[in-house]
């Protein structure tokens, strides 16, 4: 279970209850928290350290429970709401057909067999869906749904009336409001490019960013959690630098065309072992790693926009 807690970055120590000091802005009338319930069913579903070891008592469904409606209160009162909503992924959710559209990796294929799910994973999740405020993605991913609300609220007119309640690293390229762990503080991203830079506070620098700008980086680098290839051998700090300079998407668009197709790997199809062009390895990579901004948007959408002033074929079409 210790893989798990690293993979998910949990600190068991943490997961018996929330601060009492937590400092809770003055909440903002009309304000929902959307909440990654996928992560939180899982922080509260892990056993701590010293339930492992015998050291404390194991709590039972009926204390997880209490937890959750505890934890969700809290994330809210943290963003500032006077609401919140869980978005969760079911284990019958299709996700959006993402599986499909891999090209040089099978998609989240690291994820299976990786340990065995917490004994009331399952129940915490219906509990959550069932019982509770919740957004259940049978259709797509739960972070498509969360990116969703926010781009509802920024076309609504009222974006300060969505805060995204989650530590997955993919929603970055979303604008809006959002609540930073890190700083422990509601941040508001308003340009949809954003930007990037690279963090080099641990050990392994990595990058940071917002808006689309860290789409692009994302082309590069890929996604371990997801199993997204990237191109290989690129890291978080090359990425970072040869994006520095770029201001638009195209500029971001032109820039990772040129390592894809000046990369000397030899790509080809995660399943078939056959042979594909670069042009179908970033096709497929760009699809796995977008948010849709409706639950119809398809990566195509936004490249169809990125490339309006430019005659030139996508490059899986060559």
């Amino acid at each position: 279970m210790s893989k798990l807690f690293d993979t998910l970055k949990i600190d068991p120590s943490k997961l018996a209850g929330q601060s009492r000091d937590a400092k809770y802005p003055k909440p903002v009338e009309g304000r929902v928290a959307n909440i990654d319930a996928d992560f939180l069913a899982y922080q509260v579903a892990c056993e701590t350290r010293k339930e492992l070891d015998g050291l404390a008592p194991r709590r039972d469904l009926e204390t997880m429970k209490a937890q959750v409606r505890s934890l969700a209160t809290h994330y809210q009162k943290l963003a500032g709401a006077t609401s919140y909503v869980l978005f969760i992924t079911p284990s019958g959710s299709n996700k959006g057909g993402r599986a499909a559209y891999a090209v040089s990796k099978e998609y989240q294929a690291n994820r299976s067999g990786r340990s065995t799910p917490p004994e009331h994973l399952s129940a915490i999740r219906g509990y959550m869906g069932e019982e509770l405020p919740s957004s259940v993605s049978l259709e797509q991913e739960a972070d498509d749904a969360l990116a969703q609300a926010n781009y509802r609220a920024i076309a609504a007119g009222t974006p300060e009336l969505s805060v995204l309640m989650s530590k997955d690293k993919d929603l970055w390229m979303v604008p809006g409001y959002y609540y930073d762990f890190a700083a422990e503080a509601v941040e508001y991203e308003e340009s949809t490019f954003g930007w990037i830079g690279v963090d080099r506070s641990k050990s392994s620098p990595k990058v940071v960013g917002r808006g689309t700008k860290y789409f692009w980086a994302q082309c590069i680098m890929g996604d371990t959690a997801d199993n997204i290839c990237g191109i290989p051998k690129w890291g978080a700090v090359k990425a970072a630098d040869i994006l520095a300079d770029a201001s638009t998407d195209i500029e971001c668009y032109d820039i990772v065309r040129e390592l894809y197709q000046s990369s000397p790997h030899k790509w080809t199809h995660w399943k078939t072992g056959e042979p594909c062009t670069w042009g179908e390895a970033l096709y497929g990579d760009m699809h796995l790693l977008w948010m849709r901004r409706t639950i119809d948007d398809r990566v195509d959408d936004f490249l169809k926009e990125v490339l309006a002033t430019q005659e030139e074929e996508l490059p899986w079409k060559e």
